[in-house]
């Protein structure tokens, strides 16, 4: 343990890893002129790529070496670094946690280098333990941690010794790049790929970039890796034996969004079909504009928005609309629609439903762009439009595409969008993955959802009965679909056992983690939302079962999965 530091902090700015910075890692590393040299030290400071990389990135060139402890954790923790930064007027230092150090010594040449491999799990344990150093002092040797700008101006104003914690050279992953986030957690707020150590003019980087070049290669992709989200789905169908009106309920399930929105949720879905008795949502964008005026941290999208039946150009602008009023908490998932009596009540044939899908999505693909955009497809037509206003979101809404099958994979992999499987996994998701892959992409760099309910309850006896009617009642529409446009989604074939599961899970707390971390795991999923009100039922018979939900089932299925 060191306290030194000259890095990158966790999330640098985009292309930070790009061709371009490839020349400054060399000059920063001295591959200019002699390593540890002067002249290489000049070469960097003056270079204007390396100072370009400074200026996009935070760096911390901080170094306090001495002290009666020297500063290592070979010593135990102490008030020796307190005291030693108070002496100094140091406000601030970079205390840098070295979790290869078992394995890392001197080469023939005097280079910091890899003197042998490391055992399984040793240098996360290595990692694990430098931590609870750090946390050691901050809890009991007069230092506080710096997480942000205002934790080091607060350290400067007050006089406070303060710390930033550092990880040099990052081979404790073993692979598993969730730990960067784990890390970040645990108070991480600087990081460095490779090792630095002192020598005549500073530090400097001399020992040769071995072991650590693969994680330099896939950190853009970790950082790249979307966080576990949790959320609420609703499709607002009310049964004329619910005893609630439509204004009843409408009303009532944005004030549980807006309690839910406080309880620390992330999501609120909406499912979109027409021209059904209970009043199925048929138009989701006025209700999440609802929404959007009372919360802040939910984000909106559909599963899914039905592109046939939404003119591309009205849907972007209303998109747009939301975007402005929810400052930014709006995406979009969309599907092709199968259920025959909705292209009958439109006017159109099933046949186009194709044709409409995909030129609707370039029409959002470019829109989405904020330029002015000309189109012309069989289907739709338009010259030099421009939607305003503009997004809040720089690149539009993120977007999602619905799939049941290999078609849908292919186009989601096409139009380079989240997934929504909703069919076989070997059909969808493992389909869509390779295509992704296939045309140079990432699929751990996508998000990729699900409605996967759970009913959190310590009575199942008591609590299921209601939901299990509700649901007979939801599968009575779908199957009435099904048997109308011959198969799953309009997919002949498809039987409920092959897809991906979407059966209710129903337990107390311990049972809805352990079966949704599984489920998780097991398919790669970064989005999962839960029923908000089944079909016929009030929102408050749901309530103790989503605040359970929010309060507990999520938080520790995200930890279980950060683990």
């Amino acid at each position: 343990m060191d306290c030194c530091g000259h890095g990158h902090v966790l999330a640098p700015p985009p292309g930070i890893w790009s061709p371009a910075a490839i020349p400054v890692a060399a000059m920063l590393a001295g591959g200019a002129t002699p390593r540890g040299s002067t002249a290489a030290a000049k070469t960097a400071e003056t270079a204007s790529a390396a100072l370009e990389v400074l200026h996009q990135s935070i760096s911390v060139d901080v170094h306090s070496h001495g002290g009666r402890t020297g500063i290592t954790s070979a010593a135990p923790p102490s008030g020796d670094i307190a005291r030693d930064m108070r002496a100094g007027s140091l406000a601030v230092a970079c205390l840098a946690d070295v979790p290869d150090g078992p394995i890392l010594g001197r080469n023939a040449a005097g280079a910091l280098a890899v003197v042998r491999p490391p055992a399984p799990g040793e240098l996360y344990k290595h990692h694990l333990e430098r931590l609870a150093w750090m946390d050691e002092l901050v809890a009991n040797h007069g230092l506080r941690r710096a997480l942000d700008a205002a934790d080091l101006e607060a350290a400067h104003r007050a006089g406070h010794p303060a710390v930033v914690a550092d990880v040099e050279g990052l081979d404790f992953l073993d692979g598993r790049l969730e730990r960067l986030e784990e890390a970040h957690r645990r108070g991480i707020r600087h990081v460095q790929l490779v090792h630095y150590t002192p020598n005549d003019i500073g530090d400097f980087q001399t020992g040769t970039i071995t072991h650590v070049l693969a994680l330099a290669r896939r950190r853009e992709k970790l950082m790249a890796k979307p966080k576990l989200r949790f959320g609420v789905v609703y499709d607002f169908r009310n049964p004329v034996d619910s005893g609630m009106t439509h204004p009843s309920l409408y009303a009532a399930i944005v004030e549980q969004v807006a309690w839910l929105d406080q309880l620390g949720l992330d999501l609120v879905w909406f499912t979109e079909h027409h021209f059904i008795e209970d009043g199925y949502l048929p138009s989701w964008i006025p209700v999440a504009s609802a929404m959007a005026a009372r919360t802040q941290h939910v984000r909106f999208s559909c599963d899914v928005c039905l592109l046939p039946f939404n003119h591309p150009l009205r849907l972007v602008e209303d998109l747009a609309v939301l975007d402005n009023i929810s400052n930014g908490r709006v995406e979009i998932g969309v599907g092709m629609g199968y259920a025959p009596h909705e292209f009958r009540g439109f006017g159109l044939p099933v046949s186009r439903r194709v044709s409409l899908t995909d030129e609707g999505l370039e029409v959002l693909r470019l829109a989405f762009t904020g330029e002015s955009f000309s189109f012309a497809g069989k289907r739709y037509s338009f010259e030099n439009v421009k939607i305003a206003p503009s997004y809040v979101q720089p690149g539009g809404p993120p977007l999602w595409i619905a799939a049941m099958a290999e078609p849908g994979a292919d186009r989601a992999a096409r139009f380079k969008a989240n997934l929504l499987p909703q069919g076989p996994r070997a059909r969808t998701l493992d389909h869509w993955r390779a295509q992704v892959r296939a045309a140079g992409g990432e699929p751990d760099s996508f998000r990729i959802g699900i409605i996967r309910s759970c009913l959190v309850t310590d009575d199942p006896d008591r609590d299921w009965a209601a939901v299990r009617l509700a649901e007979r009642r939801r599968m009575e529409v779908y199957n009435r679909f099904r048997a109308e446009a011959g198969g799953h989604g309009g997919v002949a074939g498809i039987t409920e056992e092959a897809r991906i599961p979407q059966t209710w899970i129903v337990g107390d707390v311990a049972q809805c983690v352990a079966a949704l971390t599984r489920f998780i795991r097991e398919y790669g999923l970064t989005d999962v939302v839960t029923w908000g009100v089944p079909p016929g039922m009030r929102p408050e018979q749901m309530a103790p079962s989503l605040e359970r939900f929010a309060r507990e089932v999520a938080p520790q299925v995200k930890s279980a999965m950060a683990d």
